[in-house]
Order: structure tokens, then C-alpha cells, then sequence
């Protein structure tokens, strides 16, 4: 549900219409090289954030137009938004996607909040390397230990990459 909790991030900054959340998730964007995201599907998160109740729409009338639709963050929306911030990713591997949604959106809207959000995630990994390295000691099969290696060497990298990650400076105007 990352796309999902990246739609309601940023509506958190600020109510769009689809065409203006579409264009997020385009190439040449900061949320596009994270994760792309079609239109087409774009569209359905947002009916299924509307179901939920995380979303709510008004048809804003348009000059020589059709309406069109602008979503706004619902407050049980903000709840879940904050509670997904707040928690760091379990795996290594959401560490590339999820992650990163969440340090921009913080970047984005609460640039106070992406160092302790690094600083989780970072204990996070830290604790992933002291499993990998006691898996590693008893491991005495040769390619399990290889792949066990390999963890251990992301995870590391993770780990200093997450110190980089803490020292961002928040971008100009932001805050919501």
C-alpha cells in the first residue's frame, strides 16, 4: 500500500485533482523515480482510498469544461498517513520504495520529522546486520552464506546511506 499511503501524503500537502497526482508519479519527477504509476491506476487507488474513507472528493466547475474532481486528505486519512510515517519498514527490501515515500513526503511536508524517520530506520537495519552477522557465523552452507553475505553488505551500506538520509536539508516553503 505504499502507492496508496504516497497518494494521501501528498494530498497532505495539498488537495489536487488526478491530472495533478498523475503528473507526480510521471518520469522526470522525484516520486516517479522512486515508483511509476499509470494513470489508469492512479485512478483506481483513488476510488479505493475514497471506499475507505481516506479521501473525499468536490467537483470543482470549470470554465468551457467539465468539472473536475480535486481529493482532500479526510482526517481518518491524516490518521493513517501518521501512522504509516511512523513506522519503519520491516524489510531490507522496502527499504528502495517504501522508505523512500516516506522520507519524501516528510521531506516534503515535515522536513522536522525526516531525521528521527532515518534514525528509526536506521536502528531498523542495525538490527538486521546483528541477525545477518550471528546467521552468518553458524551458517555452513557455502551459498546460503553467500546470500547471507550479500545481505549483510546492503544492509551495511543501508546503514550509512540512512546516516547521509538524516542530514538532508528541508526544502525551501515546505511544511503543510
Amino acid at each position: 500500500m505504499a502507492i496508496e499511503h504516497a497518494v494521501l501524503g501528498l494530498l497532505a500537502i495539498e488537495p489536487r485533482h488526478g491530472y495533478e497526482l498523475a503528473k507526480e508519479f510521471g518520469p522526470d519527477t522525484v516520486v516517479g523515480d522512486i515508483v511509476h504509476l499509470e494513470s489508469g491506476m492512479l485512478y483506481a487507488h483513488l476510488k479505493k482510498l475514497e471506499r475507505r474513507g481516506w479521501i473525499g472528493s468536490e467537483l470543482e466547475p470549470q470554465e468551457a469544461r467539465p468539472a473536475r474532481k480535486v481529493f482532500s486528505l479526510t482526517p481518518d486519512g491524516e490518521a493513517e498517513l501518521q501512522r504509516w510515517l511512523s513506522e519503519p519498514v520491516d524489510k531490507t527490501r522496502d527499504i528502495r520504495l517504501e522508505f523512500l515515500l516516506k522520507l519524501y513526503l516528510a521531506y516534503q511536508s515535515e522536513p522536522e520529522r525526516v531525521e528521527l524517520l532515518a534514525r528509526e530506520q536506521q536502528a531498523q537495519c542495525e538490527q538486521f546486520i546483528e541477525s545477518l552477522e550471528a546467521q552468518i557465523g553458524e551458517e555452513e552452507d557455502e551459498f546460503r552464506l553467500l546470500v547471507l553475505e550479500m545481505r549483510l553488505a546492503q544492509n551495511r551500506a543501508l546503514a550509512k546511506w540512512l546516516e547521509r538520509a538524516r542530514t538532508i536539508d528541508s526544502p525551501v516553503g515546505a511544511g503543510i
